[in-house]
């Protein structure tokens, strides 16, 4: 089984799947095949890819986008996933 983080591994450990099933590949992107001039753009966009489900704090995360684009409102912030919580998150957005 693989795991993209520590936390995952040792929920899976605790429900019993041995140690030595389990391969961590950690989540994240190389920059190295996205060539630049050298000039990086002013433009903040903050986004998060997951399952909109219960435990993974998306909600945190919007009350916490709402203070930030009051002190810099040209961020931006995207949710890119789809769960149980969506339409949740979705009314939770649209209010902040």
């Amino acid at each position: 089984m693989v795991t993209n983080s520590s936390a995952a591994a040792q929920r899976l450990i605790e429900e019993g799947v041995p140690d030595w099933k389990l391969a961590h590949v950690a989540n994240g992107l190389g920059l190295d095949g996205f060539a630049t001039d050298g000039e990086r753009s002013r433009r903040r966009v903050i986004t998060t890819v997951a399952n909109l489900r219960p435990g993974k704090g998306h909600e945190i995360l919007l009350k916490a986008a709402a203070r930030v684009i009051r002190r810099v409102p040209d961020a931006q912030f995207r949710i890119v996933g789809d769960g149980p919580r969506r339409q949740m998150l979705g009314r939770q957005a649209a209010t902040l």
